[in-house]
């Protein structure tokens, strides 16, 4: 998708592929592996925990609790997009904030879904 919007231009309209892409302000370059093995196997699984963990000691994390707005999918890199976004929004909206040890990404789209609504301003 990223090869994509960037030889047709970049424009915000080239990226939406049916209202699931993301335009991203910071550097996605670090490879994201979706699968939940493959997260673990490459200890990514850990550090989405811990930024989990991390970002539930300060914000309210009941959204991806079970019965949650935000609990399907129910997988670790859906529930750290979750709460990173919270805690990103809570600490007020400045970089380091949503750095989580790289982990982090600013998108321009909001990326809510269903009942699941994030906290997004652009």
């Amino acid at each position: 998708m990223n090869a994509y919007y960037q030889a047709v231009g970049r424009h915000q309209w080239n990226c939406d592929f049916r209202d699931s892409g993301l335009v991203a302000l910071t550097d996605p370059s670090i490879p994201i592996t979706l699968g939940t093995g493959a997260w673990q196997s490459q200890g990514r699984g850990d550090m989405l925990q811990s930024n989990i963990d991390f970002a539930c000691n300060y914000v309210d994390c009941s959204l991806i609790r079970f019965g949650g707005a935000c609990h399907c999918p129910d997988s670790l890199i859906n529930h750290a997009s979750v709460v990173m976004n919270l805690y990103y929004q809570a600490t007020g909206r400045d970089n380091p904030s949503c750095d989580f040890n790289n982990t982090g990404l600013t998108v321009m789209k909001d990326p809510s879904y269903g009942d699941c609504k994030y906290k997004f301003q652009q």
